[in-house]
């Protein structure tokens, strides 16, 4: 196993924070938090095929209906990370 160093990237689960507690952490979840899931269902709206996807998505315990247009493709996670930095550097909140 490597060893950690700060500016390294891991997964975590919200239940292995130990700090703040779980639901305060919970509460501070804002609509920009992005996840990542899987397309288990298109749906169509009317005359519009595929116009909504029905995501899974680890952690959740139901379906996210989202529409297809809002979907991103994931990119590998050097791109993610490499993005992260450049925003963090420049002041980013985190």
């Amino acid at each position: 196993m490597s060893p950690t160093e700060q500016g390294q990237w891991f997964r975590f689960r919200l239940r292995d924070v130990i700090c703040p507690e779980k639901e305060q952490a919970i509460s501070q979840i804002t609509p920009e938090l992005e996840v990542t899931g899987r397309i288990v269902f298109l749906s169509d709206s009317g005359n519009e095929a595929k116009k909504f996807a029905v995501m899974e998505v680890n952690g959740l315990n139901v379906p996210l209906v989202v529409p297809v247009e809002r979907l991103t493709p994931t990119r590998d996670l050097q791109e993610e990370t490499a993005g992260y930095r450049d925003l963090h550097e420049t002041g980013h909140p985190w």
